[in-house]
């Protein structure tokens, strides 16, 4: 029960350092603070689903490794 108990302490230091997903997922759920960790993951998934970093892999990013004498 202990373990629970620290799992669900960590959804407040999570929501705490992502202060701009915070302010998006708790206008979307007025009882955000009542989240246990399964709500969080849920949510963050919603979140990333909608909201996708840019591709960074790019060709111009490559590194090309040389070609071994064959």
């Amino acid at each position: 029960m202990k373990k629970l108990q620290g799992a669900q302490s960590y959804v407040y230091n999570i929501m705490d350092k992502l202060a701009p997903v915070r302010e998006a997922r708790a206008q979307k759920d007025d009882n955000w603070e009542e989240w246990g960790l399964e709500e969080v993951v849920e949510n963050l998934q919603k979140y990333t689903d909608r909201n996708r970093l840019p591709d960074t892999h790019t060709p111009s990013n490559e590194v090309e490794k040389p070609v071994a004498n064959q």
